[in-house]
């Protein structure tokens, strides 16, 4: 059991790191290459979590030597049976009888083995969690397909019978479905692995017209004719194996998200304008239905996920052929992908092969990655050059200058390794800083006092902690790296602790001033930032010429309404904003409260007339109302492009009366 969970875990890390690779590129694969490039490859994933090999590449002569040696001892390890294990590590000068107590262990000795040993322990909870995992599953679905099976009709039209053979026909479909109408489902789905089903909301046939049904039809039976259930299933048998691993259930998230996007590319290749505009209308109509709706893992329908809405509507007016070099371009990309699967794993220890050594490794990585940088390298340290540093300017000179110290921070380079904040402590492996930052600001009302324990290694150029008094006086912490407690005795007033370097590469910085009790103090911030926008939000300070920039740096500190009324302030005072700057306002806002003061500050002039491109940006954001009068007062030679970028955000009746106002 010990060895069987041993391996379940290697298998489910190596999994992990094909999963995250693909992960992290995603957003630029998702991009250029085609939906169905960018759903079957999870099926890496897949095939990592199911299969227990890999291939070795050798970059470097002897770290494959070293590599391969411990392999070799850890599959004899493994290899070995509890009775060889046991005669072997027997004295030879102990009797027979001696070997026979080894190879039959006492009932006490079988008892007390979990104990000895956390891994059986941990391998007994790994497969309740199966076993448990499995039940809940099953017993989920059978519900699920009981709830829709209730009060089903079929189908027996003969239009839409009709439909079905030639779209499965057009789609080598040997097994036609049969088509059902239920009352518990409010959207169409596939069901059924061997014998699928597909089913259809109640009174859906009589309310779609037939071009509509046979893109809702279309869609289902591609499901079918992938084998995208055995797909979903396969993958959730995978999960309740490796139950215990959070992010491959965000991987099923991504799963069923490209499978939908992928499966709307099938059919968009195929449909003119007005029939991409129809399919569009019939996501709307089906996320209408949907509200509070919850299907179940193990079936295929039109709509997955509400909130990947407005991505396939994007698809759907964006879509184009992939070009040549893009297929080329996702050819390579897979076969790279491909080959850091097959050499990537990561390799478990055993007990005894860990016990060996005198430093415990739990976990190994044997991958090419490892194979090209080193496995067990500790060293944190990296390059960073400052050669083409300036050495004019004020963030090199704010280290010797006590007025620039005071001021506001001064920054040309900020770069950290493992850097932790947060709970009064500072932490970072190797730090990089080229001129000053603030890490707290602490008003008070009274003197207190504070100890800030600090040590560093400088590596090169100079590296301080200081503190700043209300009266702009300054107080060294820490310049020389030895590990110090200093007691700052805090005036009453506006006080700052800052990090400053000309030039400075350091490792292992801490910064401990845990002591700080936020009790003792009227208000503290751990930036400037945080501090300008709180003044902004409570009025203490005004807005200025270079507020908006501030603004929009330090906007995550604010809750939505407040960034919202901050959009409202910059906008009485006509302050001119670009596209993205607008779009960081929504973002961070409330964009039904943005939506309403960004269309005040058109209509009083505060705000120039939003370009074509603005609009096509901001739609997801603003009221549809809003939306439509910002349409109407589009140019004519402009007004096309943008409403139909913008359709899927419009009713009927805003699609219209925009159309109406073109014609006008």
């Amino acid at each position: 059991m010990r060895q069987l969970f041993m391996i379940v875990l290697s298998l489910s890390l190596s999994g992990t790191l094909v999963g995250l690779l693909i992960l992290v590129l995603h957003p630029l694969t998702e991009k250029y290459f085609s939906k169905k490039w960018n759903y079957y490859i999870w099926l890496l994933v897949v095939a990592r979590l199911l299969i227990p090999f890999h291939f070795d590449i050798n970059f470097f002569p002897e770290v494959p030597a070293k590599l391969q040696e411990t392999n070799n001892n850890t599959n004899n390890i493994i290899q070995n049976t509890t009775l060889h294990t046991a005669i072997n590590t027997t004295p030879a000068a102990n009797h027979s009888s001696d070997i026979n107590a080894a190879i039959q262990p006492t009932a006490t000795d079988s008892t007390t083995n979990m104990t000895r040993n956390p891994r059986i322990f941990i391998a007994y909870i790994w497969l309740f969690g199966v076993l448990s995992t499995l039940f809940v599953s099953i017993l989920h679905y059978c519900y699920f397909l009981k709830t829709v099976k209730k009060n089903r009709l079929r189908i027996l039209d003969n239009s839409i019978i009709t439909l079905e053979n030639f779209l499965c026909i057009k789609l080598q479909i040997k097994n036609i479905p049969a088509i059902y109408e239920s009352s518990t489902i409010f959207s169409p789905m596939t069901i059924g692995l061997w014998n699928p089903v597909i089913f259809l909301p109640e009174g859906f046939s009589k309310e779609k017209d037939l071009t509509s049904l046979k893109l809702i039809l279309h869609h289902e039976l591609i499901h079918v004719a992938r084998k995208d259930l055995l797909y979903k299933w396969i993958y959730q048998l995978l999960l309740c194996v490796h139950w215990f691993n959070p992010l491959l259930y965000q991987i099923r998230k991504q799963i069923n998200s490209d499978c939908e996007l992928s499966c709307d590319e099938q059919i968009l290749v195929q449909l003119t304008t007005f029939g991409k505009q129809l399919y569009g209308n019939v996501l709307l109509d089906t996320a209408e239905q949907m509200i509070g709706y919850r299907q179940n893992m193990l079936s295929t329908t039109l709509l997955e996920n509400k909130k990947d809405l407005k991505k396939r509507l994007n698809n759907i007016l964006q879509h184009k052929k992939i070009s040549r070099f893009r297929l080329l371009l996702s050819v390579c990309t897979i076969g790279i992908t491909l080959l850091f699967t097959a050499c990537s794993t990561v390799w478990i220890a055993s007990d005894n092969a860990s016990s060996s050594s005198t430093k415990d490794t739990a976990f190994e990585e044997n991958s090419l990655f490892s194979n090209i940088f080193g496995s067990k390298t500790t060293d944190t340290s990296f390059v960073y050059n400052f050669s083409s540093a300036n050495k004019t300017s004020d963030a090199w000179n704010v280290y010797d200058d006590d007025l620039l110290l005071a001021d506001e921070d001064i920054q040309d380079n900020w770069y950290a390794h493992y850097y932790r904040g947060g709970g009064n402590k500072i932490k970072a492996s190797s730090f990089v800083l080229y001129g000053s930052d603030t890490f707290l600001i602490a008003h008070t009302e009274k003197d207190v006092d504070v100890k800030v324990t600090s040590s560093f290694e400088l590596s090169e150029g100079k590296f301080k902690i200081i503190s700043i008094a209300p009266d702009k006086s300054i107080f060294t912490i820490n310049e020389t790296g030895a590990e110090t407690t200093q007691t700052i005795s805090m005036k009453k007033g506006r006080n700052v602790l800052k990090i400053v370097g000309q030039g400075a590469k350091l490792k292992n910085l801490t910064i401990d001033y845990s002591n700080l009790k936020a009790s003792s103090f009227e208000k503290i911030f751990y930036s400037e930032e945080e501090e300008y926008i709180t003044q902004v939000k409570d009025g203490t300070i005004s807005l200025e010429a270079d507020s908006k920039a501030k603004i929009l740096d330090a906007l995550h500190y604010l809750d939505d309404k407040d960034a919202s009324d901050i959009f409202h302030s910059l906008l009485n005072a006509k302050t001119d904003f670009t596209t993205e700057e607008l779009c960081d306002f929504f973002i961070y806002s409330d964009s039904t409260l943005s939506s309403q003061y960004l269309m005040e500050a058109l209509q009083n002039g505060n705000l120039a007339p939003l370009s074509a491109d603005t609009i096509s940006e901001l739609c997801p954001y603003l009221k549809s109302e809003d939306l439509t009068e910002l349409l109407k007062a589009l140019p004519p030679d402009e007004f096309m492009d943008t409403f139909i970028e913008v359709l899927p955000y419009l009713n009927n009746s805003q699609s219209k009366e925009c159309l109406e106002n073109f014609l006008e």
